[in-house]
């Protein structure tokens, strides 16, 4: 935005990036901008360095703030949609283990354990899913470490769950579809995304393609291979066959972020329901412990 009001590049600098100085510092030494930002090595930076090698420097960055929403655009509506739900389960299992832990072993005396066994299944499914859950967050973590394992974690884990199979195959789907309106060819599309070098599933999976496409496989075959989502791969072919695949992707990803925000949505209310029952279960409890003074009153 700041370049189309035709601003000083110092001032740009300045307003835009945190190091500033070092790179005000990089050109004054007779540096172009693009060795000047390479100080930062930020995926957002490796892209519009790889997308300058075909583009301008303003179309670059433009491209790189379109991929930059996708990627992370998708993440943290899927982050936000889960905190309530999240917070909701979290919630619920403290309550049970609280009146597991300090409540029932006091009313043991008044009734028979098998009375609250329904607090005793809770307690232990919410104690397997939040373990389930802990252990698959720390592998993530782990194998998203070290660069080399990301692969491994994209092929067998991830791309194992529908949705996030559908997010990552978006993401792929849409940076390929910004360089083809670019007017990039095929082959030069796919080899600037793996030219990011940024060891997101985007460079990966497109220096996979590209090694396939040069070892004189058709790029449909390298395509096919890959655990994309099968409808990609549909529409994909369909763009080829009609030379006009640009506009075939652009209609799968309108398609595919549609599906993606329901499935989303369905998840959200999925976890929010199973907590309300939760919680009401909890409440049921409560009542019965309430009400247990009273019935040993009449009992006399």
């Amino acid at each position: 935005m700041l370049m189309e009001k035709g601003l000083d590049t110092h001032f740009m600098i300045e307003m835009t990036f945190r190091a500033s100085d070092l790179i005000l510092e990089r050109l004054e030494q007779g540096d172009s901008l693009i060795e000047a930002l390479s100080l930062d090595q930020s995926s957002f930076f490796k892209r519009i360095r790889a997308f300058n090698h075909v583009l301008s420097l303003k179309k670059s960055i433009q491209c790189a703030l379109e991929l930059e929403k996708i990627t992370k655009g998708n993440l943290i509506d899927f982050v936000k949609k889960m905190i309530y739900p999240f917070f909701l389960l979290s919630f619920t299992y403290l309550m049970i283990l609280f009146f597991d832990a300090y409540i029932l072993p006091g009313m043991m005396s008044f009734t028979q354990e098998s009375n609250f066994s329904i607090l005793s299944v809770l307690k232990i499914l919410y104690t397997l899913f939040f373990l389930v859950l802990g252990c698959t967050v720390f592998l993530c973590v782990f194998l998203w470490k070290k660069k080399e394992r990301r692969t491994i974690l994209y092929r067998y884990g991830l791309f194992k769950i529908a949705l996030f199979k559908k997010i990552l195959t978006l993401q792929f789907s849409v940076a390929f579809c910004i360089l083809l309106g670019q007017g990039l060819s095929t082959s030069k599309a796919l080899h600037t995304l793996f030219e990011m070098d940024d060891q997101s599933l985007i460079s990966i999976y497109a220096r996979e393609i590209y090694s396939s496409l040069e070892q004189g496989n058709r790029i449909e075959k390298a395509i096919s291979v890959l655990p994309f989502d099968t409808d990609f791969i549909r529409y994909f072919q369909m763009g080829l066959h009609t030379s006009n695949l640009e506009s075939m992707l652009s209609l799968y990803n309108d398609k595919l972020k549609q599906k993606v925000n329901k499935e989303i949505q369905r998840m959200s209310l999925v976890m929010q329901c199973i907590s309300y029952l939760s919680v009401g279960i909890v409440v049921l409890v409560i009542y019965q412990l309430l009400l247990m003074p009273l019935n040993l009153l009449n009992s006399f």
